[in-house]
């Protein structure tokens, strides 16, 4: 499995280091160091899926490599987990919520702990309802929403004409585009990885 692993791996960094694509590194319980390649982290896992070891040592190095380096975080937890994880990096690196923290949670439950009061704490628009993004928008600004589809299970242009009909001008140019750019310090948008 591991040199499978490895393999997909090093077949990702190859693609992007010809295109313009910022490839996200998984990070489960074996909690393997992450290649510095890599310009984000997805730490993922549904309900029923085996919980991720947070008080192994080894999750502590990993955590604290990832904020070192300044990676940001998609985290997709359940709610209790999700609250431990932001706490764990209490403010050492951006952690994006997919879904507008729909499988966090749910955003008004986050939005009422004050998840979303801190500056490190993102978002992003895949298959959320418009009302969620359009709640964050007008309470905390467009800064921090970032564009997703999470295809295949939602569609990119169905996504797109979602934040179309709510969205225009600069702050919609920010939550396609320019904000994610604006975290991975690739604000021109273009070149290959390096």
């Amino acid at each position: 499995m591991t040199d499978n692993f490895n393999s997909q791996s090093d077949s990702l960094l190859e693609i992007a280091s010809r295109e313009n694509i910022f490839p996200y590194f998984f990070v489960w319980n074996d909690f393997s160091p992450v290649p510095d390649r890599f310009v984000g982290i997805k730490w993922h896992r549904h309900s029923g899926e085996p919980v991720y070891s947070y008080g192994a040592s080894e999750c502590g190095k990993v955590i604290d490599d990832i904020c070192e380096k300044g990676r940001p975080v998609v985290l997709e937890e359940e709610f209790h987990n999700t609250l431990r994880f932001i706490k764990e990096v209490a403010e050492r690196t951006v952690v994006i919520i997919p879904h507008m923290g729909t499988l966090n949670g749910g955003y008004s439950r986050l939005k009422s702990t004050g998840v979303f009061d801190s500056r490190m704490v993102w978002v992003d628009t895949a298959l959320a309802d418009i009302h969620e993004i359009r709640d964050f928008a007008d309470t905390y600004g467009v800064e921090r929403i970032i564009f997703g589809s999470d295809y295949p299970f939602g569609i990119p242009q169905s996504e797109k004409r979602k934040l179309l009909k709510s969205f225009s001008g600069t702050d919609l140019r920010e939550i396609l585009s320019g904000n994610l750019l604006r975290l991975l310090n690739r604000e021109d948008g273009v070149g290959p990885l390096d």
